[in-house]
């Protein structure tokens, strides 16, 4: 979204700044996706906000391959979450996930994070953006 209203703000025509974030969605690799996850968790001070994007993290760190970084940001979480909240039962659930996978896959954070159109195509215009 903050490509999206750069480029409108620079002028661009709706489409053409949708397209362009599109673009950058599709092209942007897992190390990019993990180093904008921090950099908005180190500013946030909203905990709820914070524990999403550890989450987050987790999630993008076992989709690169990387499931020792996915356990680290999962213990680090687990100690800041209530017994029997949702978040926990989420990351415990995650942390299964990562512990079922671990030693079978190899860590690539160079590959694109957000190829499939499972991210990208929802982003479309409907109506008149006049």
């Amino acid at each position: 979204m903050a490509v999206l209203y750069r480029e409108l703000g620079r002028g661009r025509p709706v489409v053409t700044a949708l397209s362009t974030a599109r673009s950058q969605v599709r092209a942007m690799s897992f190390q990019d996706a993990v180093e904008r996850c921090e950099r908005l968790r180190s500013l946030s001070a909203n905990r709820p906000v914070s524990a999403r994007l550890g989450h987050d993290l987790a999630q993008l760190r076992l989709r690169a391959g990387d499931s020792a970084g996915a356990l680290e940001e999962i213990a680090r979480l687990l100690p800041e979450t209530g017994h029997g909240t949702e978040e926990r039962r989420a990351l415990t659930d995650l942390r299964r996930q990562v512990r079922f996978l671990d030693g079978r896959l190899d860590a690539d954070y160079a590959q694109p994070a957000f190829a499939s159109p499972f991210f990208w195509a929802p982003f479309t215009l409907v109506g008149d953006w006049r």
